[in-house]
């Protein structure tokens, strides 16, 4: 009857019991992508051009799959390191300024500053540069421990001369023999090469000198140095094909600089992107 009553006045009569709560929706970790085809060096040189280009999350995963393919990898393990330190503790506190030269790169710096071309990952990041490939001539940046400084030059002293006596006799220093061989007048030969700018023709003679084992104390830093201004000068010569748009030239003078620096980084991405 009570029902009634308040059916006919308009009541209207509510459940007692609680409505249950919708279920929270479970949190589910976002999937990772798939590794991309390739071996761990052409993961890892995928990686240095995103990691030059700026983008880190990309290249990770890509040194990830490199992990994966290959477990030992001093590359990627490096480049990892890098992007996790701290760039102060990995490089030191103290550093001077330097001023970027024309057709440098931070790889090219990171290597003749740092000795190794792979650090331009921590050097990068120890100048807040978040593209590297942005680096621009005239730039400065702050490079990680003391600036090298060039040798001063010998101080001349003139001294009276002295006047001979019968007890002294002029000591004249005799010079090497001659090797039987022909190995030091080719070693003259390329010195020369190199001194009149003819650097392919040095680095040669000099690399067949080193081959062939000839006994010349100064011939390995005299094979460095030709090679270091051989490679500089094959770099500035392919970036300025790139410029000019002469790209098949380009790359063959990348490829010809990988041929004497199997190792240099700014040559594997320069062929790998102009061939792609």
């Amino acid at each position: 009857m009570a029902c009634a009553i308040g059916l006919l006045s308009g009541c209207v009569v509510q459940s007692t019991k609680p409505e249950a709560a919708p279920p929270e929706p479970v949190a589910q970790e976002p999937s990772r992508p798939p590794c991309p085809q390739g071996s761990a060096r052409d993961l890892e040189l995928e990686s240095i051009e995103w990691l030059d280009r700026g983008d880190t999350e990309r290249a990770r995963h890509l040194l990830d799959c490199a992990i994966e393919e290959s477990p030992d990898s001093r590359r990627a393990k490096l480049l990892i390191r890098q992007l996790d330190a701290d760039p102060v503790s990995f490089l030191g506190a103290r550093h001077y300024l330097y001023t970027v030269q024309l057709s440098e790169t931070l790889s090219k710096i990171a290597q003749e500053r740092l000795g190794d071309d792979l650090k331009f990952v921590i050097l990068a990041r120890y100048n807040d540069i978040r593209v590297p490939a942005n680096l621009v001539a005239g730039q400065q940046i702050k490079i990680p421990g003391t600036r090298p400084t060039e040798s001063p030059e010998p101080t001349v002293v003139e001294e009276e001369p002295q006047q001979p006596t019968a007890a002294t006799e002029p000591v004249v220093e005799s010079a090497p023999p001659p090797s039987d061989d022909g190995s030091s007048q080719r070693y003259d030969d390329a010195l020369a090469l190199e001194q009149r700018g003819e650097l392919d023709g040095a680095y040669s003679a000099l690399s067949a000198l080193k081959a062939e084992g000839a006994d010349l104390p100064s011939l390995d830093a005299d094979l460095a140095r030709v090679r270091s201004a051989l490679v500089a000068g094959l770099e500035n010569k392919a970036w300025s094909f790139e410029l000019a748009g002469n790209i098949d030239e380009a790359v063959a003078t990348w490829q010809r600089l990988l041929k004497i620096n199997p190792g240099n980084i700014p040559a594997q991405l320069s062929v790998r992107r102009l061939t792609q």
